[in-house]
């Protein structure tokens, strides 16, 4: 969002004369934001517990949809100085983007289930990679764990978040 937003906003002032950097920059900023826009997306869907988390999603979504209706008629202020609209546009995306780095870290950690478990998500450990394999098959499925090369029964490694030995 950041890199949008300052592409949009070195666009705005660029002069009509570098026809091909201000295309450039169109299309940088265009596709930066449409990869935060994917992400956002993705995000949304992890950091918001299981039990309010499909009614979080759809107020997301509306309160995107209500930017995408109200975007138009910003470029009514156009008529007040051509460089507004995408002065606030970008400063909207480059504040969206700083204040994307007060959201939690959600790699490594379970996704959290109740309105509780969400709002202690930062207080929760995360594990670490090898610790989330129960167990692996091979192509001829026999099983594989840390411990052992081939087992019919495999050992159970990781269960409700606690490391088995």
């Amino acid at each position: 969002m950041i890199v949008a937003g300052v592409a949009l906003l070195v666009n705005a002032f660029l002069p009509r004369e570098y026809t091909t950097a201000a295309v450039f920059l169109a299309m940088l900023g265009k596709f930066a934001i449409t990869v935060s826009y994917a992400i956002i997306y993705m995000f949304s869907a992890e950091v918001f517990p299981t039990t309010v988390r499909s009614a979080s999603y759809g107020l997301s979504s509306t309160c995107g949809r209500i930017g995408s209706m109200l975007a138009p008629f910003m470029l009514l202020l156009k008529n007040y100085w051509v460089p507004l609209p995408p002065i606030i546009f970008s400063m909207l995306a480059v504040t969206s983007g700083f204040l994307c780095f007060l959201l939690p870290e959600t790699y490594g950690r379970d996704l959290p289930d109740t309105i509780q478990d969400g709002e202690d998500y930062e207080k929760i450990p995360t594990r670490n990679n090898t610790d989330q394999t129960l167990f692996l098959t091979d192509t001829q499925g026999k099983y594989k764990t840390r411990d052992e090369e081939d087992d019919t029964n495999p050992k159970l490694l990781y269960q409700s978040g606690q490391v088995l030995s």
